[in-house]
């Protein structure tokens, strides 16, 4: 949403890129959670350690991209070229 509404581009942080497909499982897996659908327990016992652990590099990745990109649109003040006009 921001990207749309704010032009931040979100680019690869350290030029490493992640998986969408890991993203929309933690997010899923993250709403059965705070929704009450499955316990942590339950969540997590179908996934190996190497499985949880490509989650959390992915997350990693786009967290760091996310971050890095705010702070250059910041640092670089790419917001005061969109200023709506009134």
């Amino acid at each position: 949403m921001a990207q749309k509404k704010l032009g931040i581009e979100i680019k690869p942080y350290k030029n490493k890129s992640y998986e969408r497909k890991h993203i929309l499982q933690m997010k899923n897996i993250r709403n059965d959670l705070a929704h009450g659908n499955q316990a942590f327990n339950e969540a997590s016992s179908g996934l190996a350690l190497n499985e949880l652990q490509e989650l959390l590099v992915s997350t990693t990745q786009l967290l760091n991209s996310l971050f890095s990109s705010i702070d250059s649109y910041l640092q670089n003040e790419y917001y005061l070229e969109n200023v709506p006009k009134r």
